[in-house]
């Protein structure tokens, strides 16, 4: 989905990261009515290329659950998204990346900015 703020100046791009994750499909709930296994990571890859392509905005966000990339020790980063998704990142211009995921806060500088907030949780873990 695109919203778009201050009269076009802002696009932010909320996409489904669920279906990326290929070891997903390993799991029982990925064939559950309605779940991965029947939406295709390729479309969704697709429809957001298109977004992005058409945008004018001087500001483009990506918001996606999974992070790109992360130092979090739960998880790290998704290396699905590094190879499919980061690139479109780069070639049209995307400002910031904003995820969950992982329960931390990041704050990574690639040729756009991460941003991590998995802040939720029953533990968080302070790294100083």
């Amino acid at each position: 989905r695109t919203l778009t703020l201050a009269g076009g100046a802002v696009d932010i791009f909320m996409y489904d990261t669920t279906p990326f994750v290929q070891y997903y499909y390993e799991r029982e709930w990925a064939y559950n009515p309605g779940s991965i296994a029947q939406q295709s990571w390729q479309a969704n890859l697709a429809e957001l290329e298109a977004e992005l392509a058409r945008s004018r905005a001087g500001w483009k966000i990506v918001v996606g659950h999974h992070p790109v990339r992360s130092n979090g020790a739960a998880h790290g980063d998704t290396p699905e998204l590094r190879e499919w998704v980061e690139p479109l990142l780069k070639r049209h211009g995307v400002q910031l990346y904003l995820a969950g995921h992982d329960h931390s806060l990041e704050h990574i500088r690639a040729r756009h900015d991460d941003v991590t907030s998995g802040a939720s949780g029953p533990e968080l873990i302070h790294h100083v």
